[in-house]
């Protein structure tokens, strides 16, 4: 039976893999002589990617953004003064949450973000997801997940969104520290390096 489930466990990364442009005899080989390889390989594989579209739009107060994201009573140290918001005009951009299938601390969430050629998304883009939440579907996706923003404040808090019951929520947390496997971690992709990234 361990080698059922153990040739089963191969033939899916197999097959990942081989999606992923993965077919040449040497990167297999490789792949099982370097023990470090392997698990760079893994984590990879493991690190799962969803990408929403939102609209950012600066002319629009804090409070604005938390009406228009259906959040009526934000956690302690959601505020303007904690999170100020500065930018200008009105900005489509795509949002991507990572999820690395595992507990995982901030550099290492942070790291595999910039190595993609993304960065952390900041408050008002981790609001203009809450406002895309306004649908059952997405009500549905958010089930036992919270979606964080790694955009640290002066105090190292950082802010999290999440459906409780159907009512939306923005709370703040520690920078600090492991998170768990429901944390999914909102990231902008880098304009200048869009041309660089894989």
């Amino acid at each position: 039976m361990k080698n059922d489930v153990s040739l089963g466990l191969a033939h899916e990364a197999e097959v990942t893999l081989r999606k992923c442009g993965a077919t040449s005899r040497r990167f297999w080989d490789k792949i099982a002589k370097d023990l470090k390889l392997a698990r760079q390989v893994v984590d990879l594989v493991q690190t799962e990617l969803v990408t929403f579209g939102i609209t950012v739009d600066y002319s629009r107060s804090f409070n604005d953004m938390l009406k228009a994201a259906r959040i009526s009573s934000p956690g302690n140290g959601i505020s303007k003064e904690h999170f100020p918001i500065k930018g200008r005009g009105r900005h489509d951009l795509s949002i991507t949450l990572f999820n690395f299938c595992r507990g995982v601390e901030q550099d290492e969430v942070i790291a595999e973000m910039d190595r993609r050629g993304y960065r952390p998304a900041r408050i008002e883009e981790l609001l203009a997801f809450a406002e895309k939440c306004d649908s059952s579907n997405m009500e549905y996706w958010m089930i036992n997940r919270a979606v964080i923003a790694l955009c640290p404040n002066c105090n190292g808090s950082v802010p999290f969104f999440q459906i409780n019951d159907s009512i939306p929520y923005l709370g703040a947390c520690s920078y600090y520290g492991s998170y768990s496997t429901a944390m999914w971690f909102a990231a902008i992709e880098k304009p200048e390096l869009k041309s660089l990234v894989p």
